[in-house]
Protein backbone atom coordinates (compact mmCIF):
# COMPACT_ATOMS: atom_id res chain seq x y z
CA UNK A 1 0.00 0.00 0.00
CA UNK A 2 1.59 3.39 -1.07
CA UNK A 3 2.34 5.49 1.87
CA UNK A 4 0.56 9.16 0.78
CA UNK A 5 0.70 12.75 2.40
CA UNK A 6 -1.52 15.38 2.69
CA UNK A 7 -1.26 18.67 3.55
CA UNK A 8 -2.75 22.53 2.77
CA UNK A 9 -0.24 24.42 0.58
CA UNK A 10 -0.35 28.08 -0.70
CA UNK A 11 -0.35 28.08 -4.63
CA UNK A 12 -0.92 31.70 -6.48
CA UNK A 13 -2.02 33.23 -3.21
CA UNK A 14 -4.84 30.02 -3.15
CA UNK A 15 -4.98 27.42 -0.06
CA UNK A 16 -4.81 24.36 -2.12
CA UNK A 17 -5.51 20.68 -0.76
CA UNK A 18 -2.28 17.92 -2.10
CA UNK A 19 -1.65 14.95 -1.94
CA UNK A 20 1.98 13.61 -2.09
CA UNK A 21 3.27 9.83 -2.97
CA UNK A 22 6.27 7.83 -3.52
CA UNK A 23 9.83 9.17 -3.93
CA UNK A 24 11.69 10.22 -7.01
CA UNK A 25 11.50 12.42 -10.06
CA UNK A 26 8.43 14.59 -9.12
CA UNK A 27 5.57 14.13 -11.35
CA UNK A 28 2.02 16.70 -10.94
CA UNK A 29 -0.53 15.43 -12.08
CA UNK A 30 -3.94 17.78 -12.87
CA UNK A 31 -7.08 16.60 -12.91
CA UNK A 32 -10.04 18.02 -14.98
CA UNK A 33 -12.81 19.91 -14.50
CA UNK A 34 -15.59 19.39 -11.60
CA UNK A 35 -13.33 16.67 -10.64
CA UNK A 36 -10.72 16.09 -7.63
CA UNK A 37 -7.44 14.64 -7.33
CA UNK A 38 -9.20 11.31 -6.49
CA UNK A 39 -9.48 10.69 -9.59
CA UNK A 40 -5.73 9.80 -9.80
CA UNK A 41 -5.91 7.35 -7.30
CA UNK A 42 -4.99 4.75 -9.65
CA UNK A 43 -2.26 6.56 -11.19
CA UNK A 44 -0.42 7.65 -8.13
CA UNK A 45 -0.91 4.00 -6.70
CA UNK A 46 0.61 2.65 -10.28
CA UNK A 47 3.54 5.80 -10.55
CA UNK A 48 4.82 6.18 -6.73
CA UNK A 49 7.31 3.04 -6.55
CA UNK A 50 9.67 5.41 -9.52
CA UNK A 51 8.08 8.74 -8.58
CA UNK A 52 7.24 11.77 -6.25
CA UNK A 53 3.39 11.42 -7.14
CA UNK A 54 2.21 15.51 -6.49
CA UNK A 55 -1.28 15.11 -7.07
CA UNK A 56 -3.13 18.80 -6.18
CA UNK A 57 -6.96 19.31 -6.04
CA UNK A 58 -7.90 22.16 -8.75
CA UNK A 59 -8.58 25.81 -7.56
CA UNK A 60 -11.97 25.31 -6.36
CA UNK A 61 -12.28 22.10 -6.59
CA UNK A 62 -12.14 19.37 -3.77
CA UNK A 63 -10.87 20.92 -0.96
CA UNK A 64 -8.86 23.61 -2.57
CA UNK A 65 -10.15 27.50 -1.96
CA UNK A 66 -11.82 29.12 -4.83
CA UNK A 67 -9.03 32.07 -6.04
CA UNK A 68 -10.46 35.75 -4.99
CA UNK A 69 -11.52 37.99 -7.84
CA UNK A 70 -12.41 36.90 -10.90
CA UNK A 71 -11.21 33.73 -12.72
CA UNK A 72 -8.69 33.42 -15.15
CA UNK A 73 -6.94 31.41 -17.58
CA UNK A 74 -3.76 33.32 -17.67
CA UNK A 75 -3.60 33.01 -13.63
CA UNK A 76 -3.25 28.50 -14.36
CA UNK A 77 0.17 28.02 -15.12
CA UNK A 78 1.23 30.64 -11.80
CA UNK A 79 -1.14 27.97 -10.12
CA UNK A 80 1.05 25.16 -11.33
CA UNK A 81 4.05 26.68 -10.62
CA UNK A 82 3.09 27.90 -7.31
CA UNK A 83 2.19 24.15 -6.65
CA UNK A 84 5.89 23.14 -7.46
CA UNK A 85 7.62 26.33 -5.84
CA UNK A 86 5.38 25.39 -2.27
CA UNK A 87 6.97 21.61 -2.40
CA UNK A 88 10.47 22.78 -3.01
CA UNK A 89 10.88 21.51 -6.45
CA UNK A 90 12.23 23.06 -9.28
CA UNK A 91 11.31 20.91 -12.23
CA UNK A 92 8.74 18.54 -12.94
CA UNK A 93 6.66 16.00 -15.67
CA UNK A 94 2.94 17.20 -15.93
CA UNK A 95 0.40 15.06 -16.63
CA UNK A 96 -3.28 16.60 -17.39
CA UNK A 97 -6.45 15.43 -18.00
CA UNK A 98 -8.91 16.91 -19.65
CA UNK A 99 -8.88 20.86 -18.32
CA UNK A 100 -5.62 19.58 -16.34
CA UNK A 101 -4.18 18.97 -19.64
CA UNK A 102 -4.81 22.71 -20.75
CA UNK A 103 -2.97 24.20 -17.56
CA UNK A 104 -0.02 21.12 -18.45
CA UNK A 105 0.23 22.73 -21.69
CA UNK A 106 -0.12 26.28 -20.55
CA UNK A 107 2.57 25.88 -18.01
CA UNK A 108 4.98 24.13 -19.89
CA UNK A 109 4.56 26.91 -23.09
CA UNK A 110 5.00 29.42 -19.88
CA UNK A 111 7.59 28.04 -17.97
CA UNK A 112 9.40 25.41 -19.95
CA UNK A 113 12.82 25.14 -17.58
CA UNK A 114 10.34 24.08 -15.09
CA UNK A 115 8.92 21.09 -17.01
CA UNK A 116 10.77 18.42 -17.74
CA UNK A 117 8.05 15.99 -19.85
CA UNK A 118 4.49 16.96 -20.45
CA UNK A 119 1.62 14.31 -21.04
CA UNK A 120 -1.73 15.28 -22.36
CA UNK A 121 -4.60 12.68 -21.71
CA UNK A 122 -8.22 14.12 -23.45
CA UNK A 123 -7.16 17.67 -23.45
CA UNK A 124 -8.87 20.39 -23.69
CA UNK A 125 -7.51 23.62 -25.91
CA UNK A 126 -6.86 21.09 -28.97
CA UNK A 127 -10.04 21.79 -30.74
CA UNK A 128 -13.61 23.91 -30.93
CA UNK A 129 -15.80 20.91 -30.92
CA UNK A 130 -17.30 19.61 -27.27
CA UNK A 131 -19.72 17.55 -26.16
CA UNK A 132 -22.90 19.30 -26.31
CA UNK A 133 -23.60 18.89 -22.36
CA UNK A 134 -20.73 21.50 -21.51
CA UNK A 135 -21.97 23.83 -24.53
CA UNK A 136 -25.58 23.58 -22.58
CA UNK A 137 -23.78 24.00 -19.11
CA UNK A 138 -21.73 27.17 -19.95
CA UNK A 139 -25.44 28.54 -20.39
CA UNK A 140 -26.24 30.89 -17.26
CA UNK A 141 -28.73 29.93 -15.04
CA UNK A 142 -29.46 26.74 -16.85
CA UNK A 143 -26.24 25.35 -16.28
CA UNK A 144 -27.03 26.09 -12.64
CA UNK A 145 -29.94 24.43 -12.91
CA UNK A 146 -28.88 21.19 -14.49
CA UNK A 147 -24.87 21.16 -12.76
CA UNK A 148 -26.57 20.38 -8.93
CA UNK A 149 -24.96 17.65 -7.38
CA UNK A 150 -26.98 14.27 -6.94
CA UNK A 151 -25.86 10.78 -7.81
CA UNK A 152 -28.23 10.51 -10.26
CA UNK A 153 -26.65 13.22 -12.12
CA UNK A 154 -23.43 11.93 -11.35
CA UNK A 155 -23.99 8.59 -12.70
CA UNK A 156 -25.43 10.87 -15.68
CA UNK A 157 -22.15 12.30 -16.16
CA UNK A 158 -19.51 9.35 -15.91
CA UNK A 159 -21.98 7.49 -17.80
CA UNK A 160 -20.66 9.61 -20.33
CA UNK A 161 -17.20 10.06 -19.72
CA UNK A 162 -16.34 6.09 -19.41
CA UNK A 163 -16.61 3.80 -22.59
CA UNK A 164 -17.41 0.76 -19.95
CA UNK A 165 -19.31 2.11 -16.57
CA UNK A 166 -17.95 -1.02 -14.87
CA UNK A 167 -14.87 0.62 -14.75
CA UNK A 168 -16.31 2.85 -12.12
CA UNK A 169 -16.56 1.10 -8.47
CA UNK A 170 -18.55 2.27 -6.09
CA UNK A 171 -16.34 3.18 -3.69
CA UNK A 172 -14.99 5.60 -6.42
CA UNK A 173 -18.19 6.80 -7.17
CA UNK A 174 -18.77 8.02 -3.39
CA UNK A 175 -15.64 9.52 -3.03
CA UNK A 176 -15.93 11.38 -6.49
CA UNK A 177 -19.57 12.54 -5.16
CA UNK A 178 -18.34 13.68 -1.67
CA UNK A 179 -16.04 15.51 -3.56
CA UNK A 180 -18.42 17.30 -6.01
CA UNK A 181 -21.13 17.99 -3.28
CA UNK A 182 -18.74 20.26 -1.32
CA UNK A 183 -20.92 23.69 -1.04
CA UNK A 184 -18.24 25.84 -3.22
CA UNK A 185 -17.34 23.56 -5.73
CA UNK A 186 -20.54 23.65 -8.21
CA UNK A 187 -19.80 27.64 -8.53
CA UNK A 188 -16.67 27.29 -8.57
CA UNK A 189 -16.59 25.04 -12.14
CA UNK A 190 -19.03 26.44 -13.71
CA UNK A 191 -16.93 29.86 -13.40
CA UNK A 192 -14.11 27.89 -14.76
CA UNK A 193 -16.42 26.43 -17.67
CA UNK A 194 -17.43 29.55 -18.98
CA UNK A 195 -14.14 31.14 -19.15
CA UNK A 196 -13.36 27.83 -21.72
CA UNK A 197 -16.84 27.46 -22.87
CA UNK A 198 -19.95 28.96 -24.57
CA UNK A 199 -22.98 27.26 -26.86
CA UNK A 200 -20.60 27.45 -29.97
CA UNK A 201 -18.27 25.05 -28.01
CA UNK A 202 -14.39 25.78 -26.77
CA UNK A 203 -13.65 30.00 -27.24
CA UNK A 204 -11.06 30.92 -29.38
CA UNK A 205 -8.96 32.26 -27.06
CA UNK A 206 -7.92 29.36 -24.98
CA UNK A 207 -7.40 26.98 -28.24
CA UNK A 208 -3.70 26.11 -27.85
CA UNK A 209 -3.38 24.54 -31.25
CA UNK A 210 -1.17 27.77 -32.82
CA UNK A 211 1.16 27.11 -29.85
CA UNK A 212 1.92 23.89 -29.87
CA UNK A 213 4.89 23.78 -32.52
CA UNK A 214 6.47 26.19 -29.71
CA UNK A 215 6.67 22.88 -27.17
CA UNK A 216 10.22 22.36 -26.03
CA UNK A 217 9.99 18.97 -23.93
CA UNK A 218 8.99 15.58 -24.96
CA UNK A 219 5.23 15.13 -25.06
CA UNK A 220 2.91 11.98 -24.99
CA UNK A 221 -0.55 13.01 -26.22
CA UNK A 222 -2.79 10.13 -25.06
CA UNK A 223 -6.43 9.37 -25.70
CA UNK A 224 -9.61 7.27 -25.33
CA UNK A 225 -10.85 6.12 -29.18
CA UNK A 226 -14.62 6.90 -28.14
CA UNK A 227 -14.10 10.20 -26.12
CA UNK A 228 -17.52 12.25 -26.01
CA UNK A 229 -16.14 14.94 -24.31
CA UNK A 230 -13.05 15.76 -27.19
CA UNK A 231 -13.35 13.87 -30.23
CA UNK A 232 -10.20 11.91 -30.98
CA UNK A 233 -9.24 13.89 -34.02
CA UNK A 234 -7.92 16.35 -31.97
CA UNK A 235 -5.32 14.22 -30.72
CA UNK A 236 -4.57 13.41 -34.27
CA UNK A 237 -4.48 16.99 -35.18
CA UNK A 238 -2.58 18.12 -31.97
CA UNK A 239 0.34 15.65 -32.48
CA UNK A 240 1.48 16.88 -35.70
CA UNK A 241 1.88 20.21 -34.26
CA UNK A 242 4.41 18.73 -31.35
CA UNK A 243 8.09 18.90 -32.24
CA UNK A 244 8.55 15.92 -30.18
CA UNK A 245 5.37 14.38 -29.54
CA UNK A 246 4.66 10.79 -28.96
CA UNK A 247 0.47 9.98 -29.85
CA UNK A 248 -1.03 6.50 -28.18
CA UNK A 249 -4.97 6.21 -28.56
CA UNK A 250 -6.33 3.83 -25.97
CA UNK A 251 -9.97 2.09 -28.49
CA UNK A 252 -12.94 0.97 -26.30
CA UNK A 253 -12.05 3.80 -24.18
CA UNK A 254 -13.62 7.42 -23.08
CA UNK A 255 -12.14 10.37 -21.66
CA UNK A 256 -10.73 8.62 -18.62
CA UNK A 257 -7.82 6.20 -19.96
CA UNK A 258 -6.07 6.19 -16.46
CA UNK A 259 -9.52 4.78 -15.15
CA UNK A 260 -10.20 2.38 -17.80
CA UNK A 261 -7.29 1.37 -18.52
CA UNK A 262 -5.33 1.77 -15.92
CA UNK A 263 -2.90 -0.66 -15.72
CA UNK A 264 -2.09 -0.25 -19.41
CA UNK A 265 -1.66 3.95 -18.67
CA UNK A 266 0.43 3.75 -15.99
CA UNK A 267 3.02 1.50 -17.82
CA UNK A 268 2.77 3.48 -20.78
CA UNK A 269 3.36 7.22 -18.90
CA UNK A 270 5.51 5.79 -16.36
CA UNK A 271 8.22 3.94 -19.16
CA UNK A 272 7.75 7.46 -21.19
CA UNK A 273 8.99 9.33 -18.14
CA UNK A 274 11.71 6.62 -17.34
CA UNK A 275 13.04 6.65 -20.99
CA UNK A 276 13.25 10.35 -21.12
CA UNK A 277 15.20 11.18 -17.93
CA UNK A 278 17.57 7.92 -18.93
CA UNK A 279 18.37 9.71 -22.24
CA UNK A 280 18.24 13.23 -20.59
Amino acid sequence: MTTVREQTIEANGIPTHVYVAGSGPAVVLLHGLGGAAVTWHPTWEGLADRFTVIVPDLPGHGRSEEPQGKYAFDEAPLWVIGVLDALDIPTAALVGNSMGGLWAAATALRYPDRVTQLVLEDSAGLGQEISIILRVLSIPFLGELLARPSRKSLHTVLNRLVYDPTTISSDFFEELYLERARPKNMRSWLKMLRIGVGPRGTRPEILLLDRLPKLEMPTLVIWGQQDAVFPVHHAQRAIGLIPNGLLHIFPMCGHWPHIEHSVKFNGLVGDFLTEELTQA
